[in-house]
C-alpha cells in the first residue's frame, strides 16, 4: 500500500511540472507575440515584417485568437490574454506578416 501512495503521488508531481512547463510556454508565447505587435506599432509608416509562429509548443498543442485589444494564447492548462495595439487581421501558427500602414497595424493583411 505505501508503495502504491509513493507511486502516486510522483505521478502527481510529474503531472504538475508537466502543465507549469505547457503554462511557462503559452506565458512566455503571449509576451513575446505582444513584444512583436507593440513594437509594430510604435514605429514609422512602411514597417513590415515576417516571423514564424511554431505549430506546437514543444508537443503541447495551442490556439492563438485576437479579439479587438487582446490576444489570447489556450491550451489544454493554460490561458492567457495580453492587451496589444489596436490591429486588424488574425495571428496564425506559421508564418505570418505584420506591417504598419496609414497609422495601423495589419496583421497577415
Amino acid at each position: 500500500f505505501m508503495m502504491f501512495l509513493f507511486g502516486l503521488n510522483r505521478f502527481a508531481d510529474a503531472k504538475r511540472a508537466y502543465a507549469e512547463k505547457e503554462s511557462e510556454l503559452v506565458y512566455d508565447l503571449a509576451l513575446k507575440l505582444q513584444e512583436e505587435i507593440k513594437a509594430a506599432s510604435l514605429v514609422e509608416d512602411g514597417y513590415s515584417r515576417n516571423f514564424s509562429i511554431p505549430p506546437k509548443l514543444e508537443n503541447f498543442d495551442y490556439e492563438i485568437s485576437i479579439d479587438s485589444e487582446f490576444l489570447t494564447i489556450t491550451s489544454g492548462t493554460a490561458l492567457y490574454t495580453v492587451r496589444i495595439p489596436n490591429g486588424t487581421g488574425s495571428i496564425n501558427k506559421g508564418p505570418n506578416y505584420i506591417r504598419k500602414e496609414g497609422g495601423a497595424v495589419y496583421f497577415n493583411q
